[in-house]
């Protein structure tokens, strides 16, 4: 008799009191879980970004956890004050604090042994992933790492921007003087070229629900995601790759209009090196939204990432 699945929603504490909303789905019995992976959103999205991905047959198999959630100040996650220069409550350590919380609210901790978490990211999220060193939440909990569209790490800024980035962030970000208008024009404009498909590809409801979650993400806020200068971050995704061997798989399309693919590949390419652990792999056509774009060759990178920190 196949196994049913079933879907939870939890909301979490995180150090500093706030409260971060998540989701996980699973298949059989929660307590035989032994293997989470963690998904996490970039800028103006929600966990809904994660849907063409998220229910994947291929994914969702006995033993194995989906975990997702709102980053602070997104979505149904709690907003707190952004004012001010770098403020700590969206501080690298705030973020990475914010993964920690999650995991172990799903029962995953580094004391848990035998339970292990691969961390997936897209956009802005990569960041997040990549502060998981530096402030040593991925000691002995995350076995390994997809990067999906990265904006690898907060230091990286505008070496690698797209033509779409470039024209809407400072808008979205509230850098420049903008009518309510123009800030609504800007998202549009944002979410509708997530997708190498958005001319008549996206379903138009779809296109709104991500419209919607970018309403949720106030400027002061969306200017502390992009405001971060912690070069550490970098340093610390690239130490935990080359010095230990947690595996790493950047994938970028080649049609993505908020980054620029050959940029970020450039990059990355050499703060990592030759390393063993790392791989970046172009995806042909696919714009930023990757999951949207190339949901199937996502998930066979899922996949094999999570081969591969697993020795299977």
């Amino acid at each position: 008799m196949a196994s049913t699945s079933a879907h939870e929603e939890r909301f979490v504490t995180s150090f500093d009191g706030t409260g971060i909303y998540s989701d996980a789905s699973w298949v059989g019995s929660l307590s035989e879980v032994n293997q989470a992976i963690i998904f996490v959103h970039g800028l103006t999205a929600t966990t809904y970004i994660w849907d063409p991905i998220f229910t994947s047959p291929r994914l969702l198999t006995p033993g194995r956890l989906l975990i997702r959630y709102d980053c602070r100040g997104h979505g149904r996650s709690d907003k707190p004050d952004a004012s001010g220069d770098f403020p700590p409550a969206y501080s690298g350590e705030a973020f990475a604090s914010d993964f920690a919380a999650v995991a172990s609210a799903w029962g995953f901790t580094p004391s848990r042994a035998g339970r292990r978490v691969i961390g997936v990211a897209w956009s802005i999220g990569c960041a997040t992933l990549s502060e998981l060193p530096r402030h040593g939440v991925s000691r002995d909990l995350v076995d390994g790492y997809l990067y999906l569209a990265p904006y690898a790490w907060p230091a990286l800024g505008a070496h690698i921007a797209g033509p779409i980035a470039i024209e809407c962030i400072p808008v979205l970000r509230g850098l420049l003087p903008a009518s309510e208008q123009e800030l609504e024009n800007a998202r549009r404009k944002w979410v509708s070229n997530f997708s190498s498909q958005a001319e008549g590809g996206v379903p138009r409801e779809v296109v709104e629900r991500w419209l919607k979650a970018a309403r949720l993400l106030r400027p002061e806020v969306a200017r502390q995601y992009g405001g971060r200068q912690e070069d550490d971050a970098g340093q610390a995704i690239v130490a935990a790759v080359v010095e230990k061997g947690t595996p790493l798989v950047l994938l970028h399309g080649t049609a993505d209009l908020l980054l620029d693919c050959d940029k970020t590949i450039e990059v990355t390419g050499a703060a990592f090196g030759d390393a063993a652990a790392f791989q970046a792999v172009r995806l042909q056509g696919a714009g930023h939204h990757l999951m949207w774009d190339t949901r199937e060759e996502v998930v066979n990178w899922v996949i094999e990432v999570e081969k591969r920190a697993t020795g299977a």
